[in-house]
Formats: C-alpha cells, sequence, structure tokens
C-alpha cells in the first residue's frame, strides 16, 4: 500500500488527496473483500463537530475504562477544547489526542 496521496486521489469534490487515500487504501486492503461498514467521509466542519460531541457524550455514559481518540489539524485547536478534554479526562475516561505542532503543557 502507498501510504502517499497520489495525484489520482485528487479528486474534484476533493482537492486534498485525503478521500481518494481512503478510497484506495478501502479498495487495496480489503483485497476484494466487503467495503467498510460504517464509514462516511465529512468535508462539513459542523457535521464533524456535531458527531465528535455526540461521541463525547457517549463516552461520558460509561467513562470507566473508556478511551477517546480525537484528532486536530492544528495545536490551536486543541487549545481551544483543552478544558472540554480535561473535564472529561476528570469523568475517567483515558484521552488520546492527535494533530499537527504542539499543545500548550497540560498538567
Amino acid at each position: 500500500m502507498n501510504w502517499t496521496i497520489t495525484d489520482n486521489d485528487i479528486l474534484l469534490r476533493d482537492f486534498s488527496g485525503v478521500e481518494g487515500l481512503i478510497d484506495r487504501m478501502d479498495r487495496e486492503l480489503r483485497h476484494g473483500g466487503t467495503p467498510i461498514e460504517g464509514f462516511r467521509f465529512l468535508c462539513d466542519a459542523m457535521a464533524m463537530l456535531s458527531y465528535s460531541r455526540e461521541i463525547e457524550k457517549e463516552v461520558l455514559n460509561i467513562p470507566s475504562g473508556a478511551d477517546l481518540y480525537a484528532g486536530f489539524q492544528t495545536a490551536e485547536r486543541f487549545n481551544g477544547e483543552a478544558e472540554r478534554y480535561r473535564r472529561i479526562m476528570r469523568a475517567g475516561v483515558k484521552v488520546s489526542a492527535y494533530g499537527q505542532c504542539s499543545p500548550d503543557p497540560l498538567p
């Protein structure tokens, strides 16, 4: 699997090539098997935020032993949400955040 975005991955509806890479990854890694179920590519920031909040609410319903993975485009965006994730952590959820750059130091 070539994990880099190629010219063929760039689509008219997605100039970043990420959607094309994911589609290619799905085809190549499943080797003719069934496609990824439950996956939907989102290009709408408000829809992504809505899904994120829904996932956070679900994990807070049963926080003991729960893991929450969150992705951010930049450290600045994480910094804007840091207090929210601190509250989630205090509830007993293990939070792992990923993104570019380095966030402000956390306690």
